[in-house]
């Protein structure tokens, strides 16, 4: 076994691909996983990426943290929609496990207050084919929702990849003011996955 191990970090290492080696539960079988199933997501340890998302989305006297000196960020409250599938618009188990990833990192990094959403509650496809905020204000009702800013995260999972975008949106003008992607690739070796992030 510790062969095989140091076999594994001598190939990261030398290979220069510059990933990481997760160890996954023994009841996890990555070898055995389809290339598309959720399941891998929540393997992946995917919340040090979460962290890096949420500081690139906080307004810029936010991002240093959660600071005394920092007033205008302590108590803002954003919406933080569920995480769904690029192209079904559906969070599945892998949406929501990001969507309480990107939550905690809002919180923790940001210092605002996180109001949970559901994604479909407040935006839709538009007649382009795009994620739009919906353009009848009477279908956000203003008790329901209060709040000028919206985190919308949606997520492709292929062979090998998880591709994560993040929006904050302004939701009374629907621009996006921060856009943030990341790609992290992965790769069953046995039980173990060698996982980098781009």
């Amino acid at each position: 076994m510790k062969i095989k191990t140091l076999f594994l970090i001598a190939l990261v290492v030398l290979g220069g691909c510059g990933g990481m080696l997760n160890e996954v539960s023994s009841t996890f079988r990555c070898r055995e996983r389809a290339a598309y199933n959720d399941d891998i997501v929540t393997q992946l340890k995917l919340k040090d990426v979460f962290d890096e998302v949420a500081a690139e989305l906080c307004s810029a006297s936010c991002a240093q943290g959660c600071l005394p000196n920092t007033p205008g960020c302590v108590g803002k409250a954003i919406l933080v929609t569920d995480f769904v599938d690029i192209v079904t618009l559906v969070p599945r188990g892998a949406g929501l496990f990001m969507s309480e990833l990107m939550r905690n990192s809002i919180n923790n990094t940001c210092c605002y207050k996180v109001v949970q959403g559901e994604f479909r509650s407040y935006f839709k496809l538009s007649p382009d084919g795009l994620v739009a905020l919906t353009r009848n204000p009477g279908e956000i009702k203003s008790d329901e929702y209060a709040h000028s800013e919206s985190i919308v995260g949606t997520y492709k999972l292929t062979d090998g990849r998880l591709y994560l975008f993040a929006r904050r949106i302004n939701v009374n003008t629907g621009n996006i003011s921060k856009f943030v992607t990341k790609e992290i690739s992965y790769k069953c070796l046995g039980d173990m996955i060698i996982t980098s992030v781009n």
